[in-house]
């Protein structure tokens, strides 16, 4: 089928159908990822701080509910107000420079991102040292950025050394350690390190599942337990926990948000390993993201409907390719 899809991709460029990917440069802000102001703490501006605190605070209600753009002035101005009091150097500068990234995160800017998280992890080394869990909080958003855009020899040292600091200081039964887990079991999926991802996946499901109930972050670890089974060829493993993770997240989240969208095309997938072919049809079409799409055309090709596989590509323009993006926005923030 893979052999099918390229040749069909193949086809269509040399048929002049597929566009390109210029719009990607377009979102790339040169300003937020500066280095910090070398400013030296300011006494006087001291009691700002609780303010810029009071900012983070509401800048994970709004990353929580997916609204970035919204989060991304108040995590700028919440860093301006510590780097001002505190100095450049501040573990509460650090603080602020996570949420910022995983603000940056969330809007797909990845470069923004990958050097907001890698200046954090340089002010918690030497500040808190290297075996602290606030360093690995650091390791793990650096390990996440460099495994969406496919860079896992860079990921996978940096998501274990993570994992064995924040076990060694929290426990195995802690959450973030379940963070660190579900993280390293993502990219050993990826690689197609299947029999070390599951174990991971599971500890990580039974400790959210027990510290957290039916919430959002105990349905992504759902998601990646269904997804391991689903690599070991148990797709019928895989279906109760992908559909048990997308009724959570329809529940809190409300039907229709973009943020349930790699549930539905996951259950997509499951439910064409199952040849359950109306089903797999009714998941990819309930979202519009292109990788979603791409599961319609595989799904057009193993029931034998080559035309409307090939129609379903020429309306794609292909997704923006993450590591392609960043290294959009790498040369554009030079």
């Amino acid at each position: 089928m893979i052999r099918v899809i390229s040749f069909l991709l193949g086809l269509m460029i040399f048929s002049g159908l597929v566009g390109g990917y210029g719009k990607a440069a377009d979102r790339v802000s040169t300003s937020a990822t500066a280095s910090p102001s070398q400013a030296t703490p300011n006494s006087g501006q001291a009691g700002d701080v609780p303010e810029a605190r009071a900012l983070s605070e509401k800048v994970k209600e709004l990353r929580k509910a997916g609204k970035y753009d919204d989060a991304l002035p108040l995590a700028q101005r919440a860093l301006t107000i510590r780097e001002k009091a505190l100095g450049p150097e501040h573990a509460e500068v650090a603080t602020s420079l996570l949420s910022l990234g995983y603000v940056w995160f969330g809007k797909e800017w990845w470069y923004n991102a990958l050097t907001t998280f890698q200046q954090a992890l340089k002010i918690r080394e030497k500040v808190l040292g290297p075996e602290h869990p606030d360093t690995a909080a650091s390791l793990r958003a650096i390990a996440l950025v460099y495994r969406v855009l496919g860079f896992y020899d860079r990921a996978l040292p940096l998501a274990q050394r993570d994992l064995k600091i924040t076990e060694k200081v929290k426990g195995p039964e802690h959450p973030d350690t379940a963070d660190s887990m579900d993280n390293l079991a993502w990219i050993y999926l990826e690689i197609g390190a299947f029999e070390q991802a599951l174990p991971l996946a599971q500890q990580a499901l039974r400790v959210r599942e027990k510290m957290f109930g039916p919430e959002v972050v105990t349905s992504a670890s759902l998601n990646t337990l269904a997804q391991v089974y689903r690599m070991l060829g148990s797709a019928a493993q895989a279906l109760p926990l992908a559909q048990r993770a997308f009724e959570i997240r329809e529940k809190i989240l409300g039907p229709g948000t973009s943020r349930n969208e790699y549930t539905l095309r996951l259950l997509g997938y499951i439910f064409l390993d199952l040849k359950n072919y109306p089903q797999s049809e009714s998941c990819f079409r309930r979202t519009e993201r292109p990788r979603s799409q791409m599961g319609l055309v595989e799904l057009y090709l193993e029931t034998g409907r080559h035309e409307e596989a090939l129609m379903r590509l020429a309306r794609l323009s292909p997704s923006p390719l993450y590591p392609l993006q960043y290294k959009v926005q790498y040369y554009q923030c030079r």
